[in-house]
């Protein structure tokens, strides 16, 4: 059965210690990593995909401009993105989950931060039909994937090793994407913290809008008072 994962809302609070009558920010996080206006961790311990999320999603960081910036699994939507990533934690790591899932439709799509809900891949492997929705970038292993091996592979996950299966057909490089159960493989996961867009604001009234309804609404009192006068007479 597919997963379903729904993104957290952060509730932020920004902590200053008082040092000499000045308020300095609280230290940045160690081991993070800037790339435009972004910034990357890679998790200390693996976990299933539904906990990296969670984990991801409960995560904040504070800029040099003292703004605070959520987090959420990674989003790729560059090669030089995607560069920047394996030059940054290759040593460290074999493979870590990223913020992208696949529907039961086979469409794979980011499921967090500023690109949630966009689609970037429909279908199986190159081989089997599937493409690139309006060239987005992607940067699936070989030709082969994904290949949705035991039906369960939902999950995406950034290559950061060299693995030959096939001696010259099919291989894993550094910076590849595949596909994997999340449910039952445990991986190290890349947090992304960035400015996320604020909830869309609801709608105010137009004055002349309160105004028709306070006078439609007062028409129709006096309208109720004349019609009870009139019976009364009767």
């Amino acid at each position: 059965m597919h997963k379903i994962i729904t993104q957290l809302a952060v509730s932020v609070t920004t902590v200053s210690t008082a040092v000499f009558g000045f308020f300095l920010a609280a230290p940045a996080q160690a081991n993070v990593f800037q790339f435009g206006d972004s910034f990357y961790e890679l998790s200390d311990s693996p976990a299933l995909y539904q906990d990296a999320f969670n984990d991801a999603a409960s995560r904040t960081f504070e800029n040099a401009n003292g703004e605070i910036l959520n987090g959420y699994l990674a989003t790729i939507t560059s090669e030089a993105e995607n560069n920047f990533l394996v030059d940054t934690f290759g040593d460290d790591v074999g493979f870590a989950w990223l913020g992208g899932q696949k529907d039961q439709n086979e469409a794979w799509t980011w499921i967090n931060g500023p690109e949630a809900g966009l689609q970037f891949w429909q279908g199986k492997s190159p081989r089997g039909g599937g493409s690139a929705v309006d060239g987005t970038y992607v940067n699936w292993a070989d030709t082969f994937w994904p290949d949705n091996a035991g039906g369960q592979e939902d999950d995406l996950r950034l290559v950061f090793i060299e693995e030959v299966f096939f001696e010259g057909v099919s291989e894993f490089q550094p910076g590849d994407w595949d596909d994997l159960d999340g449910e039952t493989r445990p991986l190290k996961y890349i947090i992304e913290y960035s400015l996320l867009p604020d909830p869309a604001p609801q709608p105010v009234p137009e004055p002349f809008t309160i105004l028709g309804s306070i006078t439609a609404l007062g028409m129709g009192a006096a309208f109720k008072k004349k019609l009870a006068s009139t019976t009364e007479k009767k």
